[in-house]
């Protein structure tokens, strides 16, 4: 296992068909086997006998480390690839959104209250909580004022 922690981790990405951005994500993931391993060492001490003064990882708990850390790194670059690129905008997500917030919106009078915004919610389908969030997007983005708890103001 010290070869897939140590500088030498590029080979085992390769093997992987695993992409180096996941330099991060593997020294993060040496961190947590090395905890995992510390977690197995002591629940395997004989608590009836003293505690050492230094206790090594058994081979079977190392070979279980090894081929969770494996597993682990192989899940990581899957999700690395199911996650869009940091260039890619989320812009089809966002503009669903948008047009969502818009259609409620014009189903608003200028001054309304959540009950009417829920009720407006109801005629296109959304629930209560999504009416929520449509209504945080349009006063994040100034088109809805909150005059007080429940009370709102176009602009």
């Amino acid at each position: 296992m010290a070869d897939l922690f140590s500088d030498g981790y590029t080979i085992l990405l390769q093997d992987l068909q695993l992409p180096i951005a996941l330099d991060a994500i593997i020294k993060r993931l040496a961190v947590t086997v090395k905890r995992i391993g510390l977690i197995l060492t002591a629940l395997r001490l004989d608590m009836s006998a003293p505690i050492p003064d230094t206790v090594y990882c058994s081979d079977n708990d190392f070979r279980i480390l090894s081929l969770l850390a494996k597993k682990l790194l192989e899940h990581a670059g899957h999700m690395l690839f199911a996650l869009p690129d940091e260039d890619t905008p989320l812009q089809t997500e966002l503009s669903d959104l948008d047009t969502k917030s818009a259609q409620l919106l014009d189903l608003l009078p200028v001054k309304f209250t959540k009950a009417d915004a829920t009720a407006a919610g109801k005629q296109l389908n959304m629930a209560d909580r999504t009416v929520k969030l449509h209504l945080t997007t349009l006063c994040d983005e100034k088109k809805i004022v909150r005059i007080e708890k429940g009370q709102y103001r176009k602009l």
